[in-house]
């Protein structure tokens, strides 16, 4: 059987405020004096007496202590207080049924390892140390050192005779060790047997710290098993996210604006499975760094997939404007209808300069391209100014011409006029001559008479002459309108073609080739009909009824169409 318990406290204190230490040590005796009555309260029948007393026997000195301790500086002081319970039972004999309470195990003496086996509600534990307090519940049963050895040895411990403190825990180790080595055990399973053992085996600290140990290196390996299925999802996903993309691109057409969606799509997920791995999952500061620095990397490739799709519909836009603006400029050309819609080339063109500006801003064309069809619009705009200088010039020439030809044609008809006025003149002066001279009977008188009818003939015959002339004139008027109609059918036909919705580009070369084909047709007509009239001869049997004139010609078709295109009357009779 061992001495009474000893609980030893120490109170450190400055010499400077030693007093207030000594006061507080005073408060602390009386604290423990109140909390040794509360447990010996609980061991009925027992007369436990509690003694505090000094360790160097001054504790009947404190008061007059504090006295000589004013003199005192810069010393540390050091005060310990010990109580002795009696009564409190030394179970190193063993019991077979304890009593409720604190009692005091392993303290048989003469042994080297006094450690005695308790088993407590069917489970047996141990405590290293000598002369251990511990609270016992009723009907525990405290084995000898000797019997708990023998226990042990029984047991067939390995280690217990190499001085581990718990045998008990050495025994659950072995058999969860074995366990594992015979059954395919989890990472999980594995953390869940050590936490147990945690739970059964928490009162022994030496111990908790080796199952500590053990849950550490469970959760390591829950922690590996994670990472390692985190990152095959994540290398899956890429990998059958890629693949699914292709596919649609090869087999389903898909567009260029799907694919960009697509990739957006792809990045989100694996950005938002990254965030949720490094989170869920104990990664060192340096793993993260390389997780993070993955995906920064898988998000550039993307990235870059992402920016050579969206050039490849940027491009297609701007290409698709300048399509549409050829066959705009190829249409108003085709047309010569520049003015009619408001339009010119000068504008055409410094609208197209002010486009490609802006679809190189825009990110819809690179800089060489940009570079070349801005230089090609700049020289084109320059050539359409000078092309239009040239035309205002044009126009100005050709208003001057006109104008001298007004002129001319004024000055003609006011010739003709006047000639007209003269000949009515000479007719209505020779006619009133030729009345007077009908009836001569002088060969002089005769002379004149038939002088005068020599001067009438001639007058008529300036006079059908002119008629002749002023019809032919009136004729080739009508022949030249009728090419004019051709032309003006030749856009009505294009402009028909445009409405219609028909590919102006894929005919346009035909329907020209066709026109002017048509053109060099109607021109080889014209100068055969003109050709033809020009060889025309016109007489008069009658001087008395301008409107009968003869024509001779040697092509009927030409007489048919002076009759059926022109208007004049035809007679038709056989020539020798």
């Amino acid at each position: 059987m061992a001495e009474a318990a000893n609980l030893l406290v120490s109170i450190t204190g400055d010499a400077s405020g030693l007093i207030n230490a000594l006061a507080t040590a005073q408060n602390a005796l009386a604290t423990l004096n109140s909390s040794a009555g509360k447990i010996m309260s609980e061991y009925d029948g027992k007369n436990a007496k509690i003694n505090i007393t000094a360790v160097d026997n001054t504790a009947s000195g404190v008061s007059s202590a504090r006295a000589s301790i004013n003199s005192l500086k810069d010393r540390t002081v050091n005060v310990t207080v010990k109580y002795n319970v009696q009564g409190m039972p030394k179970l190193a004999d063993g019991t077979q049924y304890a009593k409720s309470g604190l009692a005091v195990v392993n303290d048989e003496r003469g042994v080297s390892d006094p450690r005695e086996l308790i088993e407590h509600n069917g489970r047996l534990m141990m405590f290293s140390g000598r002369d251990v307090v511990v609270p016992l519940s009723q009907g525990d049963k405290v084995y000898t050192a000797d019997e708990t050895k023998a226990i042990m040895n029984g047991m067939g411990i390995p280690h217990y005779a190499s001085g581990k403190n718990n045998e008990m825990f050495e025994i659950k180790k072995a058999d969860l060790n074995h366990y594992k080595k015979t059954n395919d055990v989890s990472p999980t399973e594995e953390l869940r047997l050590w936490n147990e053992l945690m739970e059964q085996f928490s009162y022994d600290s030496e111990v908790v710290k080796e199952i500590q140990e053990e849950i550490f290196a469970s959760q390591k390996k829950i922690w590996k098993e994670e990472k390692k299925a985190s990152e095959t999802a994540l290398s899956d996903y890429k990998k059958h996210s890629d693949a699914w993309i292709k596919y649609q691109v090869q087999v389903n057409d898909m567009g260029v604006d799907e694919q960009i969606e697509s990739y957006k799509r792809q990045l989100y997920t694996y950005n938002a499975m990254v965030s949720e791995m490094v989170t869920s999952t104990a990664y060192s500061s340096e793993e993260i760094k390389e997780i993070w620095g993955d995906f920064y990397k898988y998000k550039a490739d993307v990235d870059l997939k992402i920016g050579k799709l969206e050039n490849e519909k940027n491009y297609a836009v701007y290409e698709k404007w300048k399509s549409d603006a050829k066959n705009w400029k190829n249409i108003r050309d085709t047309y010569d209808d520049w003015d009619e819609t408001g339009d010119s080339h000068i504008q055409f063109y410094e609208r197209s300069i002010e486009r490609i500006q802006k679809m190189y801003d825009g990110g819809f064309v690179g800089w060489q391209e940009y570079s070349d069809d801005t230089m090609y619009a700049v020289l084109n705009l320059y050539n359409a100014k000078i092309e239009a200088t040239d035309t205002l010039l044009d126009k100005q020439k050709e208003y001057i011409n006109n104008l001298k030809e007004q002129f001319s044609s004024e000055e003609k008809a006011l010739g003709t006029k006047w000639e007209i006025e003269d000949r009515n003149e000479s007719k209505s002066e020779i006619s009133h001559k030729l009345s007077i001279y009908k009836n001569a009977v002088t060969q002089k008188g005769m002379d004149t008479y038939k002088s005068l009818q020599e001067q009438m003939k001639k007058i008529k015959r300036e006079e059908e002459m002119y008629k002749l002339q002023k019809m032919h004139t009136a004729t080739l008027t009508s022949l030249e309108n009728s090419y004019d109609t051709v032309e003006a059918n030749k856009k009505y036909l294009l402009a028909t073609i445009e409405k219609n919705g028909m590919n102006i580009e894929k005919i346009v070369k035909s329907v020209n080739f066709d026109v002017k084909n048509m053109q060099s047709v109607i021109t080889s007509l014209l100068n055969q009909t003109i050709s033809a009239i020009k060889s025309i001869k016109v007489s008069s049997n009658s001087y008395s009824d301008n409107r009968n004139i003869s024509i001779r010609g040697d092509s009927r078709d030409i007489l048919n169409a002076l009759q059926n295109r022109v208007g004049l009357a035809v007679s038709y009779g056989n020539y020798n």
